[in-house]
């Protein structure tokens, strides 16, 4: 209710909103699903369960993941590959989405270029080094309240990923790397939705 006083103050009297109850005629929906990277954590605090028929040891190996990541050429976004990825991004929203953003390379640059504790993106790179594909997370973390171990709970959500050629067996490798990073940077749980 504050961001919509806010816009309207601002004299913005239509936006798209986020919730977890149907509202009348949506725009769309999503599914909204939690990879554990830190279970021991997430059981500790109450956000996950552990099935009582499974030991937490097993339960920390069924959710154990490489400890680098699988594709080769994979590496952080720099400034030089904006160009690159505004195309590709670009060119991946455009086919795939009816309602999209076209970005240009300054917008990419400033939603897509790494910043520490804010956005993580990395692309893969062939051998002739050409950017094919792009990975990218951000972070928003959780309090946790009464709890005499921990106090935060660092979760990554999906932002943008773009496999090349829209290939769905890359998708699949890109979002396991994606998995690997984030526990590599110390986040407890990955969040993503599935957008329809």
């Amino acid at each position: 209710m504050e961001v919509t006083r806010r816009v309207n103050r601002c004299n913005i009297w239509q936006a798209i909103y986020t919730a977890g109850v149907t509202l009348p005629t949506p725009f769309g929906s999503a599914q909204y699903f939690h990879r554990n990277l830190n279970p021991k954590k997430t059981v500790e605090v109450g956000f996950a369960y552990k099935p009582a028929s499974k030991t937490m040891a097993a339960f920390v190996k069924q959710h154990r993941l490489p400890e680098e990541p699988l594709l080769r050429g994979i590496r952080p976004l720099v400034d030089t590959d904006v160009p690159a990825v505004a195309k590709l991004l670009n060119n991946h929203l455009s086919n795939c989405y009816k309602v999209h953003m076209d970005f240009t390379p300054d917008e990419v640059a400033h939603w897509v270029l790494p910043r520490d504790n804010v956005v993580y993106s990395y692309v893969v790179e062939d051998d002739n080094g050409r950017v094919t594909d792009l990975l990218s997370f951000y972070e928003l973390n959780s309090s946790i309240l009464k709890n005499p171990n921990y106090n935060k709970m660092n979760i990554a959500y999906a932002s943008y990923c773009v496999a090349r050629d829209n290939d769905a067996g890359r998708l699949k490798q890109l979002f396991k790397d994606m998995l690997i990073l984030a526990k590599q940077k110390g986040f407890d749980v990955f969040n993503v939705t599935e957008v329809l």
